[in-house]
C-alpha cells in the first residue's frame, strides 16, 4: 500500500509544478506586454521630445530673423528722419534763401 501512495503523491507534485510553471510564464508574459506597452509609451514621448526640441530650434531661428528684421527697420526708420530732416533743412534754407532774394529784389 506504501507504493501505491508514492505515485499518487508524485503525479500530485508533477502537477503542481506543472502549474506552477504556467502560473509564472504567465506572470512573465503579462510584466513582458506592460514593458512593451511602457516602451511603446517611451518612445512616443521621444519622438514627441525631438519633434519639440527641433520646433524650439526653429523659433529660435524665426525669432533671431525677427530681431534682425527690427533692428533693420529700426536703421531704415533712422535713416528715413535724418532723410526728412536734411530735406526740411534744405527747404528752410531755400525758404529764406528766396525770402532774403525777394526782398532784395523789392529794395531795389
Amino acid at each position: 500500500m506504501g507504493n501505491s501512495c508514492c505515485p499518487d503523491q508524485q503525479v500530485d507534485k508533477f502537477t503542481e509544478l506543472q502549474t506552477s510553471i504556467a502560473l509564472q510564464e504567465q506572470a512573465i508574459k503579462e510584466r513582458m506586454d506592460k514593458d512593451k506597452e511602457q516602451l511603446a509609451l517611451l518612445n512616443q514621448r521621444r519622438m514627441d521630445l525631438l519633434q519639440n526640441q527641433r520646433d524650439l530650434e526653429q523659433d529660435e531661428q524665426r525669432q533671431k530673423q525677427v530681431q534682425a528684421l527690427l533692428t533693420q527697420h529700426d536703421k531704415l526708420l533712422q535713416k528715413q528722419g535724418s532723410i526728412e530732416n536734411h530735406i526740411q533743412e534744405e527747404c528752410r534754407e531755400a525758404l529764406q534763401s528766396q525770402k532774403q532774394q525777394s526782398e532784395g529784389c523789392v529794395v531795389s
